[in-house]
Order: structure tokens, then sequence, then C-alpha cells
């Protein structure tokens, strides 16, 4: 019957004896065999299509199984899991065996519900993310370690009821398109949550400058073009690009070069205007042209950051940025629309156009610099 388990049959023997001594809890006396079933496991159309997704995703998996552990590595095998040549019995071992090879296998078979729970204490040990599936009673224990618990929904009361997740069709292959719809929300929302906080850096900084020349109309376009609107339409497309980072981090490493490029832009050219350094104004005067150019630069350096929350582009990123792109050009050049803005390019003189174009030029170089350290950062503590 040898032969049968490894190719991936599970294999029954009937056998016949005198009773049970149940004193001793065993079988009493030789067992005669009388007749084996062999039986074999049905390895669902799209099971080896979503294990091969989540290797391709950076999911290592395991199988766990109370059958017998050739049997399981046969039919691992044919379904396409990694390594499923690296199997073990655990028949027989302690918890502490147990976990001592729990990171050196793929394949366990023969797993009493104690081992189960000792594997997946052993791997959230190693600081692995552990996600956990399993259907019966026997499953609870390591179901409710696990750092995600993934029920089937033919499973038991008592499973369900310690999941984090129900797969109300029984289908592993729904996990897929699970993992997309959590990475959707988690990556456009960082996305987002970037694009506030970046104004929000911006405006902490130079309200504690006491450098704070704008009315609200001089920010209508970073606002509305370069926050408002992008936030909404790029919150809602699929993103399936995987997570490295924690949220918080990610946020503060896209936000904080808008943030300090904005800050830095708008007290220079405060104080360059205020000090008479360029120009000669009264304070009154000094503050409308340096919410002027400050404005246009953080209109234009909002584009930028648009554009870098837009990357790698698609044709729905390239369209949300061309669209606000094209609108932002229009309120800043078209005189019909200088009053909504409070912007009136035509008004400033060749000093103060200058002025401008070193702005924009000296907050995109700012912009730049640290936008790629925070990408070496945060490249430097994912390795």
């Amino acid at each position: 019957l040898e032969k049968y388990t490894e190719l991936g049959y599970r294999v029954l023997l009937l056998g016949k004896a005198n009773g049970i001594d149940k004193k001793e809890d065993k079988i009493d006396g030789e067992i005669l065999p009388l007749k084996a079933y062999i039986i074999k496991d049905h390895i669902r159309d799209e099971a080896p299509d979503t294990l091969k997704w989540f290797g391709d995703n950076g999911v290592e998996v395991k199988i766990i199984s109370g059958d017998n552990v050739k049997t399981v590595a046969e039919i691992a095998r044919q379904a396409g899991v990694k390594n499923a040549d690296k199997y073990i019995s655990l028949e027989g071992k302690t918890l502490d065996e147990v976990e001592a090879i729990a990171n050196e296998y793929t394949i366990f078979g023969r797993v009493a519900p104690e081992q189960k729970a000792a594997l997946v204490t052993a791997l959230r040990k190693a600081k692995k993310t552990v996600a956990m599936t399993g259907d019966g009673v026997n499953d609870i224990l390591a179901l409710k370690i696990a750092d995600c618990s993934i029920v089937m929904g033919n499973g038991s009361e008592a499973a369900r009821n310690v999941a984090s997740l129900v797969l109300v069709d029984s289908n592993f292959a729904s996990l897929p398109k699970v993992v997309s719809e959590g990475r959707r929300v988690i990556n456009n929302i960082t996305n987002v949550a970037s694009l506030f906080l970046m104004k929000t850096i911006f405006a902490i900084i130079v309200l504690l400058s006491t450098l704070y020349p704008f009315i609200p109309k001089n920010l209508l376009i970073l606002e509305v073009l370069g926050i408002g609107i992008p936030s909404f339409l790029l919150a809602l497309p699929p993103n399936d690009a995987q997570i490295n980072d924690g949220f918080i981090k990610k946020v503060l490493y896209k936000a904080l070069p808008g943030g300090i490029a904005y800050a830095t832009v708008t007290i220079v050219i405060c104080m360059l205007l205020n000090r008479n350094i360029v120009g000669n104004y009264d304070l009154v005067e000094a503050k409308m042209m340096s919410s002027i150019i400050a404005g246009i630069s953080l209109s234009i350096l909002g584009m930028f950051s648009l554009l870098t929350n837009c990357v790698p582009f698609n044709k729905y990123r390239l369209g949300v940025f061309g669209l606000m792109f094209i609108v932002t050009c229009g309120l800043l050049f078209i005189p019909a629309f200088h009053n909504v803005t409070g912007f009136d390019i035509g008004s400033l003189n060749e000093e103060l156009m200058i002025t401008l174009i070193i702005s924009i030029i000296g907050g995109l170089v700012i912009y730049i610099g640290l936008y790629f350290l925070m990408k070496f950062i945060g490249k430097k503590r994912h390795d």
C-alpha cells in the first residue's frame, strides 16, 4: 500500500481484531487485514493558480495536515506548492521539537491540534505574519493564535466564531481578491493621506515662522486641484502593489518632501520681500506680492507632488494628472480667472518674475532631493 500513499492517495485499511482492551485503551490481539480502500482527493482546478499567485507575491505557503505526510506532500506537489519535497511527520514529537523545525519544512503530516498551535507560535516568533486557514474544531487553537484566521463557510460553527475572515463560498481561490481589495484600500489611502499631510506640514512650519502671507483663494489651486479632487479620484482605482512599510512611515516619507519644500519656498519669498532684498515695498505691498509669488510657486509644486503620487502611470492616473495640470494652467495663465485665484502673472515686473522662476526651481530641487532621500531611508529600513 506504500506506493499508493506516495502517489498521493488516501489509504484506509479495514481490519478485524478480538476487541478493545478498555483498561489499557488499546486493541486486543493482532489485527487481521481484510480490505484496503484507495481514495483520491480532487485538487480544485483553481488551486494551482491561487498557490502560484501567493508564491509570486512573497507569501510562504505551508501545509499542515493530520494525514500521512507522504500523501499530503504528493498532493501539495501536484497543486504546485513550492518546496513540497520538504516534509516531515510530527507523530510523537514534543511541542518544543515542533517549534524547532517549524521554519525548516513546508509540509507537516500527522499534526495534532496542539502541534498546529505550536507551528503558528514558532512562525510568529520568527517575526513572520501568519495567516491560518482551516475549517474544523481541531484548527481552533492555531486559528486563535494566528495574525489572521481564515475559515471556510462550510466549516464548523466554533471555527467560524474565532475567524478573522469567513469565506462564505468555501473557496480558497477567493483570497487573492481579498488581498487585492486590502491592498487597494491601504495603498490608495496612503497616497491620499500623504497629499493632505503634505499641506499640514507646510502650514504648521509657515505659521510657526509667523510669515503666513496667504488669503484663502491664493491656495485654491493647491487645495482643490493638487489635493481635493485628485485625492478623491486616486482613492477609487485598483492598486495591487505589495505593501512593504508601515502606514505611518510610508505616509511621512511621501509627505515630508512636499511639506518642507512648500514651507521653505514660502518663508524665503516672504523674507526676501519683507526685507526689501527683492523690490522696495511697504509691508502691505510686500505681503501681497509674497502671496502672489508663493501662491503660484505652490500651485506648480502641488502639480509636481501630484505627479509623484500618480507614478507609476497607467491610463487612469495619467488622465487624473493631465486633467488637473490643464485646469491649473488655465487658472494661472487665462486672465479671466485671475480674480478667482488672486494671481495676475502679467502684473509682475521683471525682478518679481525672476524671483518666481528661481523659487519654483529651488522648490523643485528641494522636493526632488528630499523625495529621493526619503526613498533611500525607506529602502534601508526595509532591507
